[in-house]
C-alpha cells in the first residue's frame, strides 16, 4: 500500500480489471515509482531506459496531470471566491439585523459558514497532501520525456495548505464569536 515515504503512483492507462494495469504498464508504473525513489545523483538511474511507447505514454500522463493543475487551481480559487461572497453576505446580514434576531438565527447564521469553512478547509489540506506526491511524479515523468522547462506545479500545494488554514482559521474564528454571541 502506498506511504508517505514510498509514494507509488499508477500512471492511469487501460486496465483489463480495475486496479489491474495491462502487460507493459505495470513496468512502466514501476519503472516511474523506482525513479521517484532514487536520488538524482544515484548511478541506477542511468540504467532504466524508456521505450518511444513507454514515452508517447508518458506524455500523455504529463498533459493529464497539467490538466489537472489547471482545474484544481481554478477550482480553489472560485472556492475561496464563492465561500467569502456568501460568509460576508450573511454576516452583514445578521449584524445589520441584530437587535431583531433571536438565539436561534444566531446559531443558524453562524453554523452554516462554520461548517462550510472547516469542510473546505479539510479538502483543501487533504488535496494539498495528496497534490505534493502528484507534483512528484509529474516532475518524475517530465525529466523521463526530457522536458526542458517544467511548470511549477508544486505550488499549488502551497496555495491549497495556505487556502486550508484560512478557512480553518475563519471557522475557528466564527466558532468564537458564536460563543461570544450566545
Amino acid at each position: 500500500m502506498n506511504s508517505p515515504e514510498n509514494p507509488e503512483v499508477e500512471i492511469a492507462t487501460k486496465t483489463d480489471e480495475p486496479g489491474n494495469l495491462v502487460g507493459s504498464d505495470q513496468t512502466l508504473t514501476a519503472k516511474i515509482n523506482k525513479l521517484m525513489r532514487l536520488t538524482r545523483d544515484d548511478p541506477a538511474r542511468l540504467a532504466i531506459k524508456f521505450s518511444e511507447e513507454e514515452k508517447v505514454k508518458l506524455e500523455e500522463q504529463y498533459a493529464r496531470h497539467m490538466d489537472d493543475y489547471r482545474f484544481y487551481l481554478d477550482f480553489g480559487l472560485k472556492a475561496n471566491g464563492v465561500f467569502y461572497a456568501v460568509l460576508g453576505t450573511t454576516l452583514s446580514l445578521y449584524f445589520s439585523n441584530n437587535p431583531n434576531l433571536d438565539k436561534g438565527l444566531v446559531i443558524f447564521f453562524l453554523l452554516v459558514p462554520i461548517i462550510v469553512s472547516m469542510v473546505l478547509g479539510g479538502v483543501c489540506l487533504v488535496g494539498a497532501y495528496l497534490w505534493g506526491r502528484v507534483s512528484k511524479n509529474f516532475y518524475t515523468i517530465a525529466e523521463v520525456i526530457e522536458i526542458v522547462i517544467v511548470h511549477q506545479v508544486g505550488i499549488l500545494t502551497w496555495l491549497l495548505c495556505i487556502f486550508g488554514g484560512l478557512f480553518l482559521g475563519i471557522g475557528i474564528a466564527l466558532i468564537c464569536l458564536m460563543r461570544y454571541l450566545i
